[in-house]
């Protein structure tokens, strides 16, 4: 044991003579057909070590990143997942690693040493997921549960199924012991259920308490109504931990506490109170000796398990707690947030040791090229923006000065040389930069909940809808333009025409389109369902999606009339949509079932060119290169997906 903990902490001393960030090496990795290159790693949604402490594996929702804990370095980033990689599980002797989770249709065992994938182990049907993995301890059998069919054991070097037995439901929260005998879950009503391996129920331990029933607990919106009336938290299991040896657990819930347990007894220890928010990760030290939990509002605390006390909260991550663990030695504790970052901290004085890497944000929200196509602009839910180079994908700074826990909207000047945004609690004004020289302008004391902003093509005017109207303002001066009633109509959606003359408005139930000189809507349509919006290149025509079409409308100073409509068969849009620089093409982005697609159609035939696959989670932005060559789209998986736009239309083409 001596041993090794000094072989961590001569580890952990080379990493913190390294610098805290490095320009990211697999832009390349797992490239979808017509991606040029993937830029951001991916929200973090679980870390393992491996059983020395060299390698620290991080599920994302992208694939797993593995790092070299001595260099820092990425070595790996395993791929070919279709969605949130959240079950992580390496074999004792190190040699192998097992992923899978939500809206994966399989688990994958790969190889470290050669990075190969070793097995593919396929779930019951495609609307499955793996909610946790566990090797055997001697390495030949791979356990996962799946979150509502059941237990499934293989043969790691077959892919063979052992056993396939229904048992459920077990929900998503589920952790394993660490010899994979047994494993504990958690439900949305407090529950906390143990179970072998095979799916003999063993317990049942009722501890974070619940006001509701159980015919809604499944239902999230009455459940919410409930909490918000009654000023009760939901006891939602948001994350279990059990402790090396397997006695004790773990459990975390949405009702911001954390609570200890006795499995042995099946008696609750303690009940960690202190947390101001829901508590979404939660870690044992391998001695079970420390807890660690980590919030929503970024706090992480620290907490000795025989006083029942807490001993530190740990501050730096400047976004919600996603992710922690303990090296295998006890002497540092790795946290993952959704700012990106994953940092080191000194279990023992609280204190941050280093930042370990970064690049790992979640959801992009807008995209914007410079004016020459050198580097293209990226801002994140965060209001932190990412400038990458287009030449060699590589990254280049960050602007952080507006940066909040989570942006109400967001906007960047087509020439990615204005940022403004929103922070989400809506009681600071709208606030802008230009980023070039990286100062505040002066603007916008206006305050208020605005739901969308949006820059003028040239980029002279900043709009922002609030309810019931739209206001536009000289970005230089600040002087309020104009302000448009409009009605119970609170948009969620505001686009300029290209030519800068109309502005568009789209709630789920109305669209309107402005003309800025007359001050007058030339259109109004009542569309349930609306999902997005999109002018043509010559401003002469608009798209406006609705469920399972897209409705393409012409303008003229008399009347709007419908031109053609482009139906999504099996699918749904969801609202990113985007017209090809010489407008010949339009683009939509849906979801066929779990898969996130482009649709790409030919608007002079109306047939359907291509669609385009890559991204894991909803494509939340599409914007095009000014010379119209590279189309760049952004994601909830936080990741932005560079597309060659020639080689993508001329492919298709030739089908």
């Amino acid at each position: 044991m001596k041993t090794k903990i000094l072989s961590f902490t001569l580890i952990l001393l080379t990493t913190m003579l390294l610098p805290t960030s490095f320009a990211q090496d697999n832009t390349q990795a797992g490239l979808p057909d017509g991606a040029i290159a993937r830029l951001g790693k991916g929200g973090i949604n679980i870390m393992r070590f491996s059983p020395d402490g060299t390698r620290l594996a991080v599920g994302t929702d992208v694939g797993v990143w593995l790092y070299d804990v001595a260099s820092r370095k990425e070595t790996a980033l395993f791929t070919g997942h279709t969605g949130q990689v959240n079950a992580l599980a390496f074999s004792p002797d190190g040699k192998l690693l097992a992923s899978g989770g939500i809206k994966n249709r399989i688990v994958q065992v790969w190889e470290l040493e050669t990075g190969r994938k070793h097995t593919t182990l396929k779930l019951t049907d495609n609307i499955y997921s793996m909610a946790a993995l566990a090797f055997s301890q001697d390495g030949k059998k791979l356990v996962g549960v799946e979150d509502i069919v059941g237990i499934k054991h293989w043969d790691v070097n077959t892919g063979r199924i052992l056993l396939d037995e229904f048992k459920g439901p077990y929900y998503e929260k589920i952790v394993f012991s660490q010899d994979s005998s047994t494993f504990v879950s958690g439900n949305d009503d407090g529950e906390i259920l143990l179970w072998t391996d095979t799916g003999q129920q063993i317990a049942k331990l009722k501890g974070h308490s619940s006001f509701f029933k159980r015919d809604v607990r499944g239902d999230s919106l009455i459940r919410q109504i409930i909490s918000d009336v009654f000023k009760t938290p939901p006891a939602v299991i948001s994350t279990l931990d059990l402790s090396t040896d397997g006695k004790l657990l773990a459990s975390a819930s949405l009702d911001k506490t954390v609570q200890v347990w006795n499995i042995n007894k099946r008696s609750k220890l303690a009940t960690f109170k202190g947390h101001k928010a829901a508590v979404k990760a939660v870690a044992f030290s391998p001695d079970a000796k420390t807890l660690a939990s980590g919030d929503v509002r970024k706090k992480i605390k620290l907490w000795d398990v025989s006083s029942r006390r807490e001993r530190a909260t740990l501050v730096g991550h400047t976004s919600g707690i996603r992710a922690l663990v303990f090296s295998p030695d006890g002497n540092t504790l790795v946290s993952g947030s959704h700012d990106g970052t994953i940092r080191f901290w000194n279990p023992v004085t609280g204190k941050e040791i280093t930042t370990f890497t970064s690049g790992h944000k979640r959801s992009i929200k807008s995209i914007a090229f410079t004016e020459n196509d050198t580097n293209v602009a990226i801002a994140a839910f965060n209001g932190t923006i990412d400038v990458w180079s287009l030449k060699n994908h590589r990254h280049l700074k960050t602007f952080a000065d507006g940066q909040s826990d989570l942006t109400q909207a967001i906007a960047l000047s087509s020439d990615a040389k204005l940022f403004a945004c929103q922070d989400k609690n809506g009681t600071k004004s709208i606030q802008m930069w230009e980023l070039n020289k990286g100062f505040e302008l002066p603007l916008l004391t206006q305050k208020g909940v605005y739901g969308a902003l949006a820059f003028s093509p040239d980029n002279k005017i900043l709009s922002g809808s609030i309810s019931r109207g739209i206001r536009g303002w000289d970005v230089i001066t600040g002087q309020e333009l104009f302000h448009f009633d409009t009605k119970h109509h609170t948009a969620g959606r505001l686009m300029f025409s290209p030519d800068g003359k109309k502005l568009a408005t789209q709630s789920s139930i109305k669209t309107m389109v402005w003309d800025l000189n007359a001050r007058d809507p030339v259109l109004i349509l009542d569309v349930l369902n609306a999902r997005g919006l999109a002018f043509s290149p010559d401003s002469d025509t608009i798209a406006i999606g609705g469920l399972h079409r897209v409705y393409l409308w012409k303008l003229d100073a008399a009347q709007a009339t419908i031109d053609i409509k482009l139906p999504y068969k099996g699918g749904e849009y969801y609202g990113e949509f985007t017209f090809s620089h010489d407008g010949t093409a339009f683009l939509g982005a849906g979801r066929d079932f779990w898969d996130v697609e482009i649709k790409i159609w030919n608007l002079e035939t109306g047939s359907e060119l291509t669609t385009l696959t890559g991204h894991t989670q909803d494509i939340t932005t599409l914007a095009f290169s000014h010379d119209g060559k590279t189309l760049a789209s952004g994601s909830h998986d936080g990741t932005v997906l560079l597309w060659d736009w020639e080689k993508i239309i001329s492919k298709a083409e030739e089908k």
